[in-house]
């Protein structure tokens, strides 16, 4: 049973996924600088964080907590491959579930831009080439236009999963 919902946001798409989970789940929400001082040891979570560069940001930090589950939000659309990679670079063993979030380039340091802007280069340079696939079309609009593809109705797998009435706030018997 997870006992609190850990998160990391940059642009505000993980926090606002992560005040559902807590909020439908009745557990605290903790940033993982809190969790790390407020929750003991082998504490069951469930953390939610943005995607950078296949890495889930935080997760490396919370190996004093059992993790139950865990949900990457990032710009690209749902696809096997993202999964895939997610799980290797990661070392993923809890269970993932991938989220769209979206980009917010107000809410990003110089450095975040910096990055953004080599990577919407380099997409923009394989659409003209005729090589962007449909997800990297997808990223690319996000970083162009400051998209925002959060849909609470995408945590319903999660609420199914953790075996929540998604009528009523409570377990289901």
């Amino acid at each position: 049973m997870v006992e609190a919902v850990v998160y990391s946001s940059r642009c505000g798409h993980s926090y606002r996924y992560a005040c559902a989970l807590a909020e439908k789940l009745n557990v605290p929400l903790l940033k993982i600088a809190q969790a790390k001082r407020k929750l003991k040891k082998g504490t069951n979570i469930l953390f939610i964080s943005w995607v950078k560069e296949d890495i889930i940001v935080g997760y490396n930090k919370l190996s004093k907590f059992h993790i139950d589950v865990v949900c990457a939000v990032g710009i690209l659309p749902k696809s096997e491959d993202v999964y895939a990679r997610l799980k290797v670079k990661n070392i993923l063993y809890s269970k993932l579930f991938y989220l769209r979030g979206g980009i917010d380039k107000s809410k990003l340091g110089l450095r975040y831009r910096l990055a953004l802007k080599t990577i919407e280069n380099h997409l923009s340079f394989k659409l003209l080439d005729n090589g962007l696939s449909k997800a990297e079309a997808s990223a690319l609009d996000a970083i162009l236009h400051d998209l925002n593809y959060t849909d609470i109705e995408d945590l319903d797998d999660i609420f199914t999963y953790l075996k929540i009435d998604q009528s009523q706030d409570n377990f289901v018997s």
